[in-house]
């Protein structure tokens, strides 16, 4: 469960679940999580600094009993023309370095160059536009193309319209490590 200034703003917030933006009144406020199973044990606590007309992406990285969080501001205004953004964040911690390539489906990677190179765990890239479509977006170790550690595609990621604002989240699975999976959480 989480709360923001006292107010509940997610009850059961599932692994890799998300919320719409919640309204919060510029100032510093309490940030706390809590235990869904066990609401007295604490897992985050800390303030947070709200600025006016600012949205924000707050993300829970890592695991028991090392809980961060990573505080993301988000660039909500819509991309110019035929376009559409996407932003990646690395909140994998087995994951390690990686490469991350945003292609067209069936682009080879060997032709390819990373779109965020020696991206390390609990960071963020800024917003890539990307022409509206669908896409691929693919982790590797940094320096490698092979072998793909995180393929982000088909149904899991829809074709972006424009306009349209995307953060992809790469995790580890629940219980830690690989598989990798990810979350695609709406900006806008």
């Amino acid at each position: 469960d989480v709360y923001l200034a006292g107010t509940g703003v997610a009850t059961n917030l599932a692994y890799r679940g998300g919320t719409p933006y919640a309204p919060v009144l510029e100032g510093s406020w309490p940030l706390r999580a809590r235990k869904t199973v066990d609401t007295t044990v604490t897992v985050i606590d800390e303030s947070f600094t709200v600025a006016a007309s600012t949205d924000y992406t707050i993300l829970a990285t890592d695991s028991q009993p090392s809980i961060a969080t990573l505080i993301l501001t988000d660039i909500n205004t819509a991309p110019a023309g035929d376009s559409a953004r996407i932003r990646i964040v690395h909140a994998s911690p087995g994951l390690g370095a990686v490469d991350v390539y945003v292609t067209a489906t069936s682009a080879d990677l060997t032709a390819e160059t990373p779109d965020v190179a020696a991206f390390g765990f609990q960071t963020a890239s800024g917003y890539l536009t990307i022409p509206i479509g669908t896409h691929r977006v693919r982790f590797t170790a940094t320096g490698t193309k092979t072998p793909v550690l995180l393929d982000v595609t088909g149904t899991a990621l829809p074709a972006f319209t424009r306009g349209q604002i995307r953060t992809i989240v790469a995790l580890d699975r629940i219980r830690g490590g690989a598989p990798f999976t990810f979350a695609v959480l709406a900006d806008r």
